[in-house]
């Protein structure tokens, strides 16, 4: 790219230059033709005349003198740019050297989004097992090589020389629905209560997805990041396209999709009980419309700004509409944390 760029330059400077000369010295031999027409005191002596211009000059407005020094000055300036460009290129090919980079493995059930810059837009994703390049770590997130050029993934989610997956706390939340991790999470801004008005259990319950997947991998409690100091649900891992049930018989008082948490369903039950699933591929529902305990109302997905794979986040509110840890609720069946 450098090369190019001054090679247009001295282009540029040469045809300049060749503009600027007399016509004659444009013959198959320019130092012949030079030779022949040079411009000489006696010339100008014998003829007793002067150039159009009245200083002796050739009819371009150049002596050749002039035009031998701008031809030698051109050559002294290629020489410089010449210089110039191996400078360049060698402090070019030290800064790629000087990118230290690793081998990192992604660990996830379902699959880990890549993103633009740490919570930027998701621009790619990656499976477990997936290899990256990783060439430098800004907080809790790596920066690797993406294409031909970077991006960002979530540390949590990879092994890597001197950094295990999975080791600490849960990945942060950053607001509603939001996670960094391989399977998403989502919060809310205050802390829930669990106590209050709590519904009967009559006839509810049973299991959220089928299949259930063999853990959790985001739990229901405190978040102190970003702002937002409490993660409002529980995340289950769960492949794109998995059937999501009813947790009883109840009406469904919303669905959509908003931003954060991409398409969601919310219903409310007979006993009293709210459930929001959200992050969806689609629901075969409508507001307004009764369901019944183990019906199938969504499929589950990645959709929405704050997820990073695949994963069912099953929110539950109290009558008073607070949120409730699901596993507070009798007849709810959940996997282990």
């Amino acid at each position: 790219m450098i090369r190019n760029h001054v090679s247009l330059l001295l282009i540029s400077c040469v045809v300049l230059a060749c503009s600027m000369m007399p016509a004659h010295l444009h013959a198959e031999d320019p130092l012949a033709t030079l030779q022949d027409h040079a411009i000489t005191d006696s010339d100008t002596a014998a003829s007793g005349k002067t150039s159009e211009n009245g200083t002796g000059a050739a009819a371009s407005g150049m002596t050749a003198e002039q035009m031998e020094k701008t031809i030698s000055g051109l050559e002294a300036l290629v020489k410089q740019y010449e210089t110039l460009i191996k400078k360049l290129e060698g402090q070019a090919a030290g800064t790629e050297k000087a990118v230290d980079t690793k081998t990192g493995t992604v660990a996830v059930s379902t699959c880990l989004n890549v993103r633009s810059g740490p919570w930027g837009k998701i621009i790619g994703k990656l499976t477990n097992g997936n290899q990256i390049q990783i060439v430098a770590k800004e907080g809790d997130w790596f920066k690797i090589k993406h294409g031909d050029g970077y991006a960002y993934v979530h540390s949590y989610y990879v092994n890597a020389p001197g950094h295990q997956a999975h080791q600490g706390a849960e990945p942060p939340v950053l607001g509603s629905n939001q996670s960094p991790g391989g399977s998403s999470s989502s919060s809310s801004g205050g802390k829930p209560s669990d106590s209050g008005s709590k519904p009967g259990t009559g006839g509810f319950g049973g299991a959220p997805c089928s299949p259930m997947p063999g853990r959790s991998s985001s739990e229901y409690g405190p978040r102190d990041l970003f702002g937002h100091s409490f993660h409002s649900g529980i995340d289950l891992p769960v492949p794109t396209g998995t059937r999501l049930n009813s947790l009883g018989a109840g009406t469904v008082v919303a669905c959509g999709y908003e931003s954060g948490g991409g398409r969601y369903v919310k219903v409310k039950y007979d006993n009293g009980y709210t459930s929001f699933y959200c992050h969806l591929q689609s629901y075969n529902v409508s507001n307004g419309q009764r369901v019944s305990a183990g019906q199938e109302i969504a499929r589950s997905d990645n959709t929405g700004q704050w997820t990073t794979g695949a994963h069912l986040h099953m929110a539950v509110y109290g009558k008073n509409g607070s949120a409730v840890n699901p596993r507070s609720v009798p007849g709810i069946k959940l996997p282990p944390k």
